[in-house]
């Protein structure tokens, strides 16, 4: 397994005649080309915790995830190249009997899965529940649900290094907030930054971005989660079976998709006019495993 750190990341332009009438230049930052497990903005979130384990006297990584969680994956997949014991915390106990393609691939990777209820998995971030783990891995590095935190923000900043000088706007799916953080770190204050939340009821959010939104110039927008986290409907679907048919790219249900329909619905709302517009491909395209029946 190759993770190759100096990836000279795609820029794919996006041709339509709803971008064409409204001036638009949009391309997509293929992040989804970097590996192909460890793919989008998972490395970037990925790469201090990784480091600080290299730099510490850790026994191992611990970190958290749902059944289809792309960031446990890619922290299997990282874990197994370093050589690096590793240990999951699964939301919810269904997957004991029934397990996800995605949490057999972290298995076969070499990380030791724990289920948990979701009640106690919803203490995930509070200092007892830590305590706890600690107590029970010690000397394990405890990477936050999705990369959160300084590091995950401070790796995910790093992604702007691939976004060229010209761009307006940039724009990224939500989950865990720590790339769009990440990418208002980073950017010039005359650069807007839109997140599309891909979980129901996301502005609770905003008060991730608080921090990192000195300039006023970060946006979370929360109507196209379609269902909610992991959901989808036909109308999503059809977005993304037509999108690859017109554009030869493939979008995650997910988050990428999510993203790019709230996008070009702006765009045809009259928003973004004669505007240069980057948006992330944040990867994540084995989530689509569980849905390929109805891909084309």
């Amino acid at each position: 397994m190759v993770i190759n750190l100096n990836f000279n990341f795609e820029c794919t332009p996006v041709y339509s005649k709803l971008l064409e009438e409204n001036n638009v230049q949009l391309s997509l930052l293929r992040l989804d080309q970097i590996h192909p497990i460890i793919s989008g903005n998972k490395w970037f979130k990925l790469k201090y915790f990784i480091e600080a384990y290299k730099n510490g006297k850790y026994a191992g990584i611990l970190s958290f995830g749902g059944a289809y969680s792309n960031h446990l994956i890619a922290t299997a997949a990282a874990c197994n190249f370093n050589k690096i014991l590793c240990i999951g915390i699964i939301r919810g106990k269904e997957g004991l009997e029934n397990p996800s393609d995605t949490l057999k691939d972290c298995s076969n990777l070499g990380m030791k899965l724990i289920f948990i209820d979701r009640s106690e998995y919803k203490q995930k971030a509070e200092e007892s529940f830590l305590i706890k783990l600690r107590n029970q891995f010690p000397n394990y590095l405890i990477i936050p649900e999705g990369g959160q935190g300084q590091l995950g923000v401070k790796g995910a900043a790093t992604i702007y290094n691939y976004i060229p000088e010209h761009i307006d706007i940039i724009t990224t799916a939500v989950g865990s907030a720590t790339t769009v953080c990440g990418l208002l770190s980073a950017a010039r204050k005359e650069q807007s930054i839109y997140g599309y939340t891909a979980l129901k009821q996301g502005a609770y959010l905003e008060k991730e971005l608080i921090a990192y939104n000195q300039n006023n110039n970060g946006h979370l927008i929360t109507d196209y989660h379609f269902g909610g986290f992991g959901k989808h409907t036909p109308e999503l679907l059809e977005f993304m079976n037509t999108f690859k048919k017109e554009q030869n790219i493939i979008l995650d249900f997910v988050y990428t998709a999510k993203m790019m329909y709230g996008l070009l619905d702006a765009i045809q709302n009259g928003n973004f006019k004669n505007k240069n517009i980057i948006a992330l491909h944040t990867g994540g395209l084995q989530g689509n495993n569980s849905i390929n029946h109805l891909l084309y």
